[in-house]
């Protein structure tokens, strides 16, 4: 069904529209028809791209803020790793610094010899080394044994945090 328009319109309008229906081999009604038509169609996708441009505008600053948030925590986590290897150095130094003699052989016991494997490194001894924690044998320098611990210590308890932040 067609219903008629009357409308007045400007000159150089009514000159490109009969411009137009000549080109188009229309009739200047039906070239208007067809004009009309295509120009409430842009209009609405014109509307709908303008919503989408707004939608998009929400999402990229909520991407961006995204973005922020994992940027400090990679910051945050840069720092607990530079702790970390900060720590587990001054653990690895002190490890193979000798701490004294085995209680049972006389031979010399290191750091991990008494923390990782519990027994004199000698390979005929094999003793344990727990009596050197509870006793002070020849030679064995309390501060060091203390920062021995302490640095054990350390590099545990931030292992322990790191795996409860994650």
């Amino acid at each position: 069904m067609s219903e008629v328009i009357y409308a007045r319109v400007p000159s150089e309008l009514k000159a490109a529209a009969d411009e137009y229906a000549r080109e188009n081999d229309r009739t200047t009604a039906s070239a208007l028809a067809v004009l009309i038509d295509r120009g409430l169609r842009t209009t609405s996708t014109i509307r709908d791209l303008e919503r989408r441009v707004v939608d998009l505008e929400g999402e990229l600053a909520a991407a961006r803020a995204r973005a922020g948030e994992h940027e400090a925590t990679i910051v945050v986590l840069l720092e607990k790793q530079k702790t970390l290897e900060s720590a587990y150095q001054a653990l690895a130094d002190r490890m193979g610094k000798g701490l004294g003699r085995c209680p049972a052989c006389e031979g010399p016991v290191t750091g991990q010899d008494l923390l990782v494997s519990g027994r004199c490194p000698n390979a005929a001894c094999q003793k344990g080394l727990a009596s050197l924690l509870v006793s002070q044998p020849k030679g064995l320098d309390e501060r060091e044994l203390l920062l021995l611990i302490g640095a054990l210590g350390l590099v545990l308890g931030i292992a322990l945090m790191q795996t409860k932040n994650e």
